[in-house]
């Protein structure tokens, strides 16, 4: 694996597969190879290391924000958009309420010319836009009409916050009925044309209720006095034209979701999309096999020693024919590697290489190759004689090394090690004295 990934992913590594992980990737992840050259060949076809390959997902840290092109990444950005346009609005709604206090001040101060007989009252009520004291007075009315009105509306968000501007009025669009980002964007889209709709129903309407066609009004009196005479045809007037100024703020509202939505999500397609999940992420392939065969040939990893399947030909070589045939007959596999799967498949295929043609053999597999040995010495040292006899004790320990074992019928046999030979190397010297030889012993 460090070979295998690059330089700046191996402190990843370090860090992340720690002794019982690594136990872990072997236990769940390795297994035997039968016939270890060919199994390899085949790991040269693109088509079976696709197939063969397993991932695994190592534990990491999210950073925030990181899952953003999954589904519950763009439902909270979708929460997170609402908020923005909501706090966009109050800003807005903030900064008109400061223009229609300007602006009313304006109309009163030229209201107060036009009390007082100013010669300058026509010219600056011209430049406002209107031809009479009639028309400033119900624009003076509008204006109040407008700054109390959103008054109301910053007073009531600043007593109960809404985090979405389509709180009280579109239920049917709160995000939490929604599980799919796009789903809750088309019937978003699907709301604003159903409100365009009525918005120009109501405009026709009016229309037609009005007799509008070919009216000219010049002057607020031409409009509500002159066609309104009726007071409940008046109040019809004003209701209908409230409706109809509610469908145009929704329909700017769901205008600015959408356009953040557009502006969100087309930015995050264009950036870079870093998913830090598949940085954490282990390709194991042709390692499933090449880890467990270093039982068969430690020298794979530098290690000077004979693998299984000689250390058994070794074993069985000791033996007289009769008795090598008796062990042949009973390999009893089990420890912590027999868990790996073809173990069993593996064994008999060496078996069969290096026994006599048409012998008989015969391997077992433990029922529980982890705790089945561990099981049967503690079944061994529960008998007090055993654990008496065959026990090493503190002055054996120390006379003889970790190395020592008494021998018995479950036991390895101990064989002590030499005693390492000391060399000795003679050095002469490199300018002895005249007629002299120098002789210097290094131990």
């Amino acid at each position: 694996m460090y070979l295998k990934f690059p330089m700046e992913w191996i402190h990843c590594l370090v860090s992340t597969i720690t002794m019982p992980n690594q136990k872990g990737l072997i236990q769940e992840h390795m297994n035997f190879s039968q016939n270890y050259m060919d199994d390899v060949r085949m790991w040269e076809n693109e088509t079976y290391i696709k197939n063969n390959t397993h991932i695994v997902q190592l534990p990491y840290v999210p950073i925030p924000g990181s899952n953003s092109n999954s589904n519950s990444g763009k439902m909270e950005k979708c929460h997170a958009l609402l908020k923005r346009v909501q706090s966009i609005r109050l800003k807005q709604r903030a900064e008109k309420l400061a223009f229609d206090e300007e602006r009313l001040q304006e109309y009163l101060s030229v209201q107060d010319l036009i009390e007082d007989g100013d010669d300058e009252a026509i010219l600056a009520l011209q430049e406002l836009g209107y031809t009479s004291a009639a028309e400033l007075q119900a624009g003076i009315k509008k204006i109040n009409c407008n700054i109390r009105k959103l008054k109301n509306l910053i007073a009531t968000q600043q007593d109960e916050p809404q985090e979405s501007p389509l709180t009280n009025w579109c239920e049917d669009l709160n995000l939490k009925n929604f599980t799919d980002a796009e789903t809750w964007l088309n019937t978003v889209k699907l709301k604003r044309k159903e409100v365009f709709e009525a918005r120009q129903k109501l405009t026709s309407d009016r229309f037609k209720s009005t007799n509008l066609g070919g009216f000219s009004f010049t002057t607020a009196n031409d409009l509500f006095g002159g066609l309104f005479a009726d007071p409940v045809e008046m109040k019809s007037f004003q209701e209908h034209t409230m409706e109809l100024e509610e469908k145009k703020e929704q329909i700017k509202v769901l205008d600015e979701i959408l356009a953040e939505y557009e502006r969100e999500f087309s930015k995050s397609e264009t950036n870079f999309s870093f998913n830090l999940a598949e940085y954490y992420q282990l390709h194991v392939g042709l390692e499933r096999i090449r880890v467990p065969e270093i039982l068969f040939q430690p020298t794979m990893v530098g290690i000077e020693q004979a693998g299984l399947a000689e250390t058994i030909e070794m074993v069985l070589a000791r033996y007289v024919i009769s008795d090598q045939q008796k062990l042949a007959e009973n390999v009893f596999i089990t420890g912590g590697c027999a868990k790996l799967p073809f173990i069993k498949e593996r064994i008999e295929t060496e078996l069969l290489a290096m026994r006599p043609f048409q012998s008989k053999f015969n391997v077992q597999l433990a029922d529980d190759p982890l705790l089945d040995a561990w099981r049967g010495a503690r079944k061994w040292a529960l008998n007090e004689e055993n654990l008496k006899k065959f026990s090493v004790t503190r002055q054996e320990y120390e006379e003889k090394g970790g190395d020592y074992l008494k021998d018995h019928m479950c036991s390895n046999h101990f064989v002590s090690l030499p005693a390492p030979v000391k060399k000795t190397l003679v050095a002469t010297a490199t300018s002895p004295p005249a007629g002299t030889k120098q002789e210097q012993k290094i131990t």
